[in-house]
């Protein structure tokens, strides 16, 4: 049963992620932050949820007895490397 919670923790955590750097992105522009500011605070926000994202592979590695376990390993790698590859645009992109 820990198998399948994480095989689906991994993309449950990036939807987070999503809503999250998101709804700060879209207030810090409403309110008018500086660029630097915000871009800060998103890289803080995407640094806590990576680090999230790297607890829930680690444990997962911890149950990966079996095809469930090992496949809930291998979402929840791809889900680490999803969250960057998809939040990466704080970096570069010109915010608001």
């Amino acid at each position: 049963m820990k198998e399948l919670a994480f095989l689906v923790a991994g993309f449950v955590l990036w939807s987070v992620a999503f809503i999250a750097i998101y709804a700060v992105q879209a207030t810090g522009c409403a309110i008018g932050l500086q660029t630097g500011l915000l871009r800060a605070i998103l890289i803080g926000v995407l640094a806590v949820f990576l680090l999230a994202g790297g607890v829930v592979l680690t444990v997962a590695m911890r149950y990966r007895a079996g095809p469930l376990g090992r496949s809930a390993v291998l979402a929840s790698g791809a889900a680490l490397i999803a969250s960057g590859l998809t939040f990466s645009g704080i970096f570069w992109a010109d915010l608001c």
